[in-house]
């Protein structure tokens, strides 16, 4: 069974290379400062939005998603978009 959480300061280490491989698949390339940066952000800053972290069996990471919280006129109400997906 695979375990899905929010990202904390403790899985930073092992988010970044998830990160890292997610962005050389769509041929970008910020510094790993810049991707370490938003997901402390995003931790300290929930209301913006969250990133989750998926561990195998074992407690292994991987894959990651981010989630951006953002408003949508038609519906009057805050909604989520689901930004990244990466395993």
């Amino acid at each position: 069974m695979t375990a899905i959480e929010p990202v904390t300061a403790a899985d930073l280490d092992e988010l970044l290379p998830l990160m890292r491989g997610y962005c050389e698949f769509y041929g970008t390339d910020p510094r790993d400062e810049a991707l370490l940066d938003l997901s402390r952000w995003l931790i300290e800053h929930p209301e913006d939005g969250v990133q989750t972290i998926a561990r195998d069996d074992d407690g292994h990471a991987v894959g990651f998603a981010t989630t951006y919280w953002t408003w949508r006129t038609m519906h009057a109400a805050r909604i989520a978009v689901l930004e990244d997906v990466f395993v």
